[in-house]
């Protein structure tokens, strides 16, 4: 079905008249009942981001602040990434002192510039997709501050990968879908329920850290 939720669930009313099993890929929509909603897991993918500020910054002293980005509108699944990123960054005490909401990389940069301004204790930034988030990594590169940490969700492109892999950048992590498992758990989903076996109405796909160890570009 389509992955926008409302476009889904209209599709959706019209095969349960037919008695058709309907397959949810994506996130949780608000509406609807399907058979089975298969989505990522954007709390854990958030959770690696957090962490990895943890790993970078956590033992500093004093410890540095950080601060990150929200999608402009209500979303499920990016309220679950920046959950998951607070409940990561929790686990070493960091303090997120700002949230601004953007979307795109020019908004990234003019925003966490001005986060940079208002904040200057801030070595740390998340972002719930690698777009806003580029913005963000270029904020720090401009201020100078080589000594930052930036991590995020979703890799977006192979130009994410690239500076994820460069010596010396402030970007040092994002959290990624398997798209072969979550294909792979789709298709034993659909193929269980043509078979007559009971499946879950809900299913979770695992979300794996991307950085330099086991990205090639």
């Amino acid at each position: 079905l389509p992955v926008d939720d409302k476009a889904a669930v209209s599709v959706n009313n019209v095969l349960l008249k037919a008695n058709i099993p309907t397959f949810y890929l994506d996130e949780f929509p608000v509406r609807g009942k399907f058979t089975t909603i298969l989505a990522h897991d954007f709390f854990g993918g958030g959770k690696i981001g957090g962490l990895a500020l943890c790993k970078y910054l956590g033992n500093r002293s004093p410890k540095p602040e950080v601060a990150h980005f929200r999608y402009p509108f209500s979303a499920y699944s990016v309220d679950q990434r920046i959950a998951g990123y607070l409940a990561g960054i929790k686990t070493c005490g960091l303090k997120d002192v700002a949230e601004v909401k953007g979307i795109t990389p020019a908004e990234g940069l003019r925003l966490f510039t001005d986060v940079l301004t208002a904040h200057p204790n801030v070595r740390g930034g998340w972002g719930y997709w690698d777009g806003i988030s580029l913005g963000g990594v270029q904020a720090f590169e401009q201020a100078g501050m080589k000594d930052a940490v930036f991590a995020s969700h979703d890799l977006a492109s192979l130009q994410t990968a690239t500076l994820i892999c460069k010596s010396g950048s402030v970007w040092k992590e994002t959290a990624a879908s398997q798209s072969l498992v979550y294909g792979v758990v789709a298709a034993k989903l659909m193929l269980n329920k043509l078979l007559g076996r009971t499946v879950p109405h809900g299913v979770l796909s695992p979300v794996v850290a991307v950085n330099r160890s086991n990205v090639a570009v």
